[in-house]
């Protein structure tokens, strides 16, 4: 096979600036509630023992809340700023996240396809090129000069078609050869070559545009993973928790139940085992694996309204093909795309988008809870008729 020429990444002016920056384990958050922590568990993997470890933790020092984010990270939130550092120790000690916070960093940074050595269709050597990547960001100090949430994606396709996967650099088995995309700008290589690909072009970013990120053209439009709920291959089963929340005792009913689980992107995880819980959702089409909502005022302190318990409200009006995104404000943290319905809370209610992102709310008008369930539900049954 004629491989493409050797040439070098350039960057297009199609980038965007980076705000905020991403809790760890040594980098809490304090929010509303208290401090946040996230934990980037090595693999995605949670045993039993560490499920049970991760449960006490949260409900000893914090609000016994633990979040799913939609990279497939957990995140424990109101801890009080005296019980940092022991839950620091508990979860690092349990091997939850990193003791060294250059390496908790680089594993926040590289993500690869969830059903790695699970999915036979998934390339081989997909974990292997992850673990040489992150070595290779040990001994350089590269990502020092790359904004924090800038990542490195290593696609290695199968059952999740290539493209699950949105990074600033994104590796993507094709066939025998593997795709190396930064920017407009790829590179068809070996496996062997990736690695050293993907830091040539990090370095030329971090030199070329500081404290940016390259423009991923997915990342406004990027899609929920609802297909990851059901069956998976090799008898594995994904399961979505209800609005990305599990509660310390959910987290234990769950740890006696199973040997392991393995988190998914979208707020979700895998596991070999039939669970049944209320917490949970098992069925693709339920329309609760299509409803995205931020902490709302219980734990933000720029958010207007109570997001888990109008979202809640709002899934008895909604069909199952329908997206909504309930935002308590103008950042959008649990959907960065666009939906359906975009909701973004105001002092008096909710502006409301239709097919848009929470960046389009003040042209929008703001409508009542009560009035948007009313429109919701006229929506729907219109829909019906036409069917």
């Amino acid at each position: 096979m004629k491989h493409a020429p050797r040439r070098p990444f350039y960057f297009a002016d199609d980038l965007m600036l980076v705000k905020g920056w991403c809790p760890g384990l040594h980098k809490p958050m304090e929010a509303k509630d208290g401090f946040l922590i996230r934990l980037t568990p090595p693999g995605g993997v949670l045993k039993s023992g560490q499920l049970h470890t991760l449960a006490e933790t949260a409900a000893r020092y914090g609000r016994g809340i633990v979040q799913v984010t939609m990279r497939g990270n957990l995140q424990v939130r109101g801890l009080q700023a005296q019980s940092v550092a022991t839950c620091q120790q508990i979860l690092s000690d349990a091997g939850l996240s990193d003791a060294s916070p250059s390496l908790e960093r680089i594993r926040q940074s590289v993500l690869m396809s969830p059903l790695h050595a699970i999915d036979p269709e998934c390339a081989p050597e997909t974990a292997e090129i992850a673990t040489n990547l992150m070595a290779a960001l040990a001994q350089h100090p590269l990502l020092d000069d790359l904004p924090p949430k800038f990542c490195f994606g290593i696609d290695g396709g199968g059952f999740l078609p290539i493209g699950s996967i949105v990074a600033d650099i994104t590796a993507s088995y094709e066939g025998r050869l593997w795709r190396v995309r930064c920017d407009q700008e790829t590179r068809i290589l070996e496996a062997a070559e990736v690695v050293d690909a993907i830091m040539e072009c990090a370095a030329a970013c971090a030199t070329s545009r500081p404290g940016r990120r390259i423009a991923s053209p997915r990342a406004a439009n990027a899609a929920p993973l609802p297909h990851l709920i059901g069956k998976l291959p090799s008898g594995w089963r994904g399961y979505g928790v209800v609005l990305g929340m599990l509660r310390s005792d959910d987290i234990r009913q769950i740890a006696e139940n199973v040997d392991e689980i393995r988190l998914l992107p979208g707020r979700g995880f895998m596991t070999p085992r039939v669970l049944s819980m209320p917490c949970l959702v098992t069925d693709p089409d339920d329309k609760m694996a299509q409803i995205f909502a931020c902490c709302g005022i219980e734990g933000c302190e720029h958010a207007h309204m109570d997001t888990m318990r109008d979202a809640r409200y709002f899934a008895v009006t909604l069909t199952a093909n329908t997206r909504l995104h309930v935002s308590g404000c103008r950042k959008g943290c649990a959907h960065p795309g666009k939906a359906d319905v975009t909701l973004v809370g105001a002092e008096n209610g909710y502006a409301v988008i239709k097919n848009g992102n929470t960046q389009c709310a003040e042209t929008h008008p703001i409508m009542t809870r009560e009035a948007i369930g009313d429109m919701l539900k006229s929506q729907n049954e219109a829909d019906a008729l036409r069917k």
